[in-house]
């Protein structure tokens, strides 16, 4: 860029952030204070009742002999005093009740439950008022109706707010934008160019120009990517809270001061869930810290979204124009890739975050693999890096890639052990992607070695969600398929343009043009026809066609197989492959002008069918408006944890509601100064006889709880049914329980941080030498 070039932008993005920056300023004073309305539809009742939904109010008629309960959904608040407005129609003989309460509180004496606000309710059709006070920030407050026998009432709705209760989103968007203002500057100011320059038609386009571009059309991509979080409702997906569960368990440790806590505490009534330590969460520390900074949580995972599909435009237009040596080819799989069907139905439909954080990762594994194997083996690094991110994502779809590479590998054991001594590659990258990985790789084995859990009992028939017509693989979009699989619908269509770009790359290899083209040519070939291949063996997989009946029963790999849930889970893979191909047939043309025609038409349809995907089903899909403006329904009982996978297996999330919250330690102890928080459970006692105590504490056990008795450390386990127990055997004291982090997690974690940062040096070195040589 020219200086006055330069200083044009300068002015130009500093005057477009400063007016934005007041702006988003301006909103913070306006529309921050919580607000939300509750309506009679979303109460669930218990009690021999007549139920009836008319609009949103929900109509009860008890007509036994017993109360009959109401409550509403759980719901997260934070500390402060709020204000509430309850229209109902109430007729019978006998008074009603309502309640503002919290189950899972655990008072200092031990005793569960409390209620911030009671009044009785008064017959006919009342506009009720009140107000109450939370003195710390709640993820179970709920409003409960008791209804007497021989009455009948109709909830209509509850409006809630809080003036003193505020969020922080648009202080918070100011100061993302500011630092991706000073991002720009670097980029703009920098004495290193970020991008290459690019020579076409007689015009040089400078590698700062170039990146500025480049910049430019990812942000938009990702923006039109994200654009059905972009409303106040979002959709309710399958998997929805339970990742917005882990988010929020990571913010909560982070806001205690226990950023690296793996037990998210608040889930399941207090007693903990251990996602941290069997669901990678690395990724999702950057919603989190949004969220521990005061912005909600919709918009704290909407921000999330937008950057996930930056980065996966970045992290595939970099190995795909390294594969081919083409910006165009790059940028065409990038834009195809982010926004290919599979990937968004894991994004709106599934809900399915981990797997799709994941797939961002999966283009860095296939160059990485093919500079292994065939390409530059010095970029091994590629593949370390892709390996690393898949497994810190999701682990289902690490040991489908691991799979698949392993077999690539196979076929490639000429080449591996060849002259060109490529295992070595193979071998740092390997070695480097579980040394970055070992810090969450130790815990999860240790704890799977200590505490049997329902992980591997979870395991789904494969031929249940395999697609039984291969025809309906080639959908525009996925496959409403009503079978016998839990969804009742299959993600799993590729889409007319994925399917002529296939039959456009055939023909050409039916042409035999091959033959007589550059070696440059001759490996975009190469690559075509792996990507094919494995793209058709795993749509095979997906479909019926495959005997899943024989396969997923055989010995040794059954649990393997069966955790894999959903055959359309390879469609992740499937999607990279066509992507890939959509590269080679641009790679493949013969002239420059070809390409342009041939790459515009591609991303024109693509664009056309994502924009109906995007207005038809993400908009009005399933289950719309579950989160709506700034706020979620959190679970932290039965519905937060899926399947329960991660329990142990004497205990189940309908056991843990039954035990409620009380230390129990039986009629011979007294208990006193009882605290419980952030998976910290204190107390003190004495005992009434001599006789050792056990104690159960309402924390389920994991490796790295520790008990102390007048800070003493004392013996600490899972009783019969997985929850902590302690022996008591002095006649008082004070106990605390509380998670520590092991020293052998200690040390994989500076194996880790010292892998990273011998990488980082490597490739540095490896840049600068690269600088030297050009």
């Amino acid at each position: 860029m020219m200086k006055k070039d330069k200083m044009k932008a300068f002015i130009v993005l500093s005057a477009t952030v400063l007016v934005l920056v007041v702006c988003l300023l301006a909103k913070q004073r306006t529309d921050t204070a919580f607000t939300r309305l509750i309506y009679g539809e979303t109460f669930t009742v218990a009690g021999n009742t007549k139920n009836t939904v008319a609009g949103r109010e929900l109509t009860i008629k008890n007509s036994g002999s017993s109360p009959a309960t109401m409550k509403s959904t759980k719901m997260t608040l934070e500390a402060g005093r709020y204000e509430f407005s309850f229209l109902y129609h109430l007729f019978g003989s006998e008074q009603a009740r309502m309640e503002i309460r919290r189950d899972s509180y655990l008072s200092p004496d031990n005793i569960e439950g409390i209620v911030y606000y009671s009044q009785n309710m008064e017959q006919g059709s009342v506009l009720a008022k009140g107000e109450f006070t939370i003195s710390e920030k709640m993820h179970d407050v709920y409003i409960g109706v008791y209804l007497p026998a021989d009455s009948e009432i109709t909830l209509s709705r509850i409006a809630l707010d809080a003036p003193d209760v505020h969020i922080n989103d648009y202080n918070i968007f100011a100061v993302l934008t500011v630092f991706l203002y000073l991002v720009l500057l670097v980029m703009l100011f920098s004495p290193v160019s970020f991008a290459e320059s690019l020579e076409f038609e007689n015009y040089v386009l400078s590698g700062k120009r170039k990146s500025f571009i480049l910049f430019a059309v990812f942000a938009a991509v990702a923006f039109f990517g994200a654009l059905p979080l972009m409303k106040d409702g979002i959709n309710t997906g399958l998997d929805l809270v339970y990742h917005m569960n882990r988010i929020e368990g990571i913010a909560d440790n982070i806001i205690a001061g226990k950023p690296f806590l793996p037990v998210h505490t608040q889930l399941l009534n207090g007693y903990g869930y251990p996602n941290g330590i069997f669901y990678p969460q690395l990724f999702l520390y950057f919603p989190a810290i949004l969220r521990a900074a005061g912005m909600s949580l919709v918009n704290s995972y909407r921000t999330f979204v937008f950057v996930l599909n930056f980065f996966t435009m970045m992290l595939t237009y970099i190995p795909i124009k390294k594969m081919f040596s083409s910006d165009l080819c790059g940028i065409i799989a990038a834009v195809v890739y982010t926004l290919n069907p599979y990937r968004l139905a894991c994004m709106y439909e599934r809900m399915a975050v981990g797997e799709y954080i994941a797939l961002t990762f999966l283009p860095l594994i296939a160059y990485g693999l093919y500079a292994v194997l065939y390409g530059n083996k010095k970029d091994w690094a590629y593949l370390a890096l892709g390996a690393t991110g898949v497994l810190q994502s999701h682990i289902l779809s690490t040991e489908i890639v691991a799979v698949i590479c392993a077999l690539i590998t196979v076929i490639s054991f000429g080449k591996i052990f060849g002259k060109e001594k490529r295992f070595i590659a193979v071998l740092k990258a390997g070695v480097t992607a579980v040394a970055l990985s070992v810090w969450f790789i130790i815990p999860m084995f240790n704890t799977l070695k200590e505490v049997k859990t329902q992980i591997f009992n979870t395991g789904a028939d494969l031929t249940k969600s395999a697609v039984g017509a291969i025809t309906e693989i080639f959908s525009s979009t996925l496959l409403l398929q009503y079978r016998e699989i839990y969804t009742g619908y299959t993600p799993a269509g590729i889409g007319v343009v994925f399917m002529a770009v296939v039959v456009a790359f055939v023909l050409y290899i039916l042409s035999g043009k091959v033959k007589v083209r550059n070696e440059k040519i001759k490996n975009a070939y190469s690559v075509g026809c792996v990507s094919l291949a494995v793209a058709v063996a795993l749509l095979v997989m997906v479909s019926d066609l495959f005997p899943w009946y024989y396969v997923q029963n055989l010995p040794v790999i059954s649990s393997g197989l069966k955790s894999l849930q959903f055959t359309f889970r390879l469609m992740g893979v499937v999607m990279l492959c066509l992507s890939i191909i959509v590269a080679v047939v641009i790679a493949v043309c013969e002239s420059t002008k070809k390409q342009n025609i041939l790459a515009a038409s591609i991303l024109c349809g693509f664009l056309v069918l994502t924009s109906l995907y995007i207005d038809g089903v993400a908009y009005n899909g399933f289950g719309t408006d579950y989160g709506t403006k700034m706020y979620f329904d959190l679970q932290i009982d039965g519905g937060c944890v899926s399947q329960a996978e991660y329990l142990p297996e004497n205990i189940s999330v309908g056991d843990i509601q039954n035990y409620g919250v009380k230390i129990f330690a039986g009629s011979e102890v007294n208990l006193s100064s009882v605290t419980r928080n952030n998976g910290t459970v204190t107390f003190e006692y004495t005992k009434n006889n001599e006789d050792s105590v056990n104690v159960q504490i309402p924390l389920l056990y994991y490796p790295g709880y520790v008990a102390t008795v007048d800070n003493k450390n004392t013996e600490i386990g899972p009783g019969d049914n997985g929850i902590v127990n302690i022996e008591l055997t002095d006649a008082s004291g004070k106990v605390e329980v509380y998670y520590q982090t092991p020293s052998v997690y200690k040390r994989a974690n500076i194996i880790s941080i010292a892998s990273f940062a011998l990488l980082i040096v490597i490739l540095a070195v490896k840049n600068r030498k690269n600088k030297v040589m050009g």
